[in-house]
Formats: C-alpha cells, sequence, structure tokens
C-alpha cells in the first residue's frame, strides 16, 4: 500500500511506562493513562496519540495496540466493560496530540474520517510532519461519535451506555504520509488510503471475538456507507484543484 519514497512510521513508539516504549501493547490501561498511545509516530507526527479519557471508576480497558509498519498504519482496539453493579452513560474521549503546535490543516472531514497536516505557512501544502489519515468507524455507531480536530488535538467524543457486565470494543487507526520530494502527494494518498482502510478496516491479527465486538467497524461496510466513499472521492479532487492553485 506504500509507495516508493514513504517513510516507515516507528516501531518502538508505543508507550508502556516511563521510559518504556514497545512495537504493539496488549492488556489494562489504568484509568486516564497514555498506557498503549503512540508518542511520536515517526518524525513528529504526535505528541501523542490515543490516550483515553473517562471518569467513571466502574468501567475497565483492556487494549490491544499494533504497529502495522507494512500499512504505516497505527491500529487501536479497545474493551471497555462496566464492571459495576449500576448502567453507566457517559461520554469517553479518544485524544491525539499533533505534532503541529496549532497548525493542523483538514484536507477531509466526513463521518469516520478525518485527514490533516501541519501548515504552518498556511498556503495548503504540509510542511515537514507526516499527513494523518484518522479512521474511526464505518457504520451507524458513527452516531455516537463527535470527531473534530482543535489547536492540534484529534478528539473523538464518544457516547458510550453500558449494563452492568456489559462491554464493547471500539477501534481507530491512524495512516501516516510523508514524502518530502511530494507533499501534494502526501495529501492524496493520505485521502485515498484513508478511505481504503476506512471500508476494508486491517482486522489481521485480531481473534474473531474481537473483529465480531467492534461496534464501529463493519467487516463488509453497509450500503449506506459507499455514499461516504463516492463522497470522499469528489472531496479528493476538490482537494487536489485546490492545492493546484497554490502552486
Amino acid at each position: 500500500m506504500v509507495y516508493g519514497e514513504q517513510f516507515t512510521i516507528d516501531q518502538d513508539d508505543i508507550f508502556v511506562s516511563s521510559g518504556q516504549t514497545t512495537s504493539s501493547y496488549t492488556g489494562p490501561v489504568p484509568r486516564n493513562t497514555r498506557v498503549g498511545s503512540v508518542i511520536d509516530g515517526g518524525l513528529d507526527a504526535f505528541d501523542f496519540y490515543g490516550f483515553w479519557g473517562f471518569l467513571n471508576r466502574g468501567l475497565s480497558l483492556e487494549r490491544q495496540v499494533d504497529t502495522l509498519t507494512s500499512d504505516n498504519v497505527y491500529r487501536f482496539v479497545d474493551t471497555f466493560t462496566n464492571t459495576s453493579e449500576s448502567s453507566i452513560s457517559e461520554t469517553i474521549r479518544f485524544v491525539g496530540r499533533l505534532g503541529s503546535n496549532s497548525s493542523e490543516k483538514i484536507a477531509l472531514n466526513q463521518a469516520g474520517i478525518i485527514v490533516s497536516f501541519d501548515d504552518p505557512d498556511n498556503n495548503n501544502i504540509p510542511q515537514s510532519d507526516p499527513v494523518i489519515a484518522h479512521i474511526f468507524g464505518n457504520n451507524p455507531f458513527l452516531s455516537s461519535m463527535n470527531a473534530n480536530i482543535a489547536d492540534s488535538f484529534f478528539d473523538n467524543r464518544v457516547d458510550l451506555v453500558l449494563n452492568p457486565g456489559e462491554s464493547i470494543t471500539i477501534m481507530h487507526m491512524a495512516f501516516l504520509a510523508r514524502d518530502l520530494q511530494n507533499r501534494v502527494e502526501d495529501v492524496n494518498l493520505a485521502i485515498t488510503q484513508g478511505l481504503a482502510l476506512q471500508a476494508n478496516p486491517i482486522f489481521t491479527g485480531l481473534s474473531s471475538a474481537q473483529i465480531n465486538s467492534i461496534v464501529n467497524f463493519d467487516t463488509i461496510p453497509e450500503p449506506h456507507t459507499y455514499l461516504f466513499f463516492i463522497l470522499g472521492g469528489f472531496l479528493l479532487l476538490r482537494c487536489r484543484q485546490k492545492i493546484a492553485k497554490t502552486l
């Protein structure tokens, strides 16, 4: 999937504890800690990415985070369980602080995917950081999500309702594109590959139980989700035309 001049995402950037990083993490995440988040991603893509914020002490979080280097993708598979004796209703947040220092520009923003890049010169051309496709769903569960980028933070707010003992699994992916010789093509690639990953998520390395429990991605998208991909193709064309005018 990655074209010739692309860089490769860092393999050992998943945070475990102070001074310890790894290429993958599977295990529990203490409440409001950055365990399993990506601390750089390569070439200052992130300051950190993949931190969950939630308040209810009755929620437990188990996660599997993988560095998929052949696809330039970081994948986060997170399972929340209500361990209390009461129902839980809370808006939880999947947060990533991007490396762009408040100069992030949006190239694509539609249901389930946002593509963004560092643009301190405000000329619609990425500077030095990788272009990022943030992919977070392809089915009706998106109605329970509210994702945006502001002040170089990716913030996906998820409305969560769990009965006692109930679990839910949510998946996010981040695709990175960077070729300093062709930054315009990086934007095009991130949009194209982001939409492809939204339509066909990478489930390699996950168990059938994990895949079946993921609520925000279907293995085969519902027919209405193809409207997202058609719209994305139209916006890609618009993006290319807009960038071409600045050159």
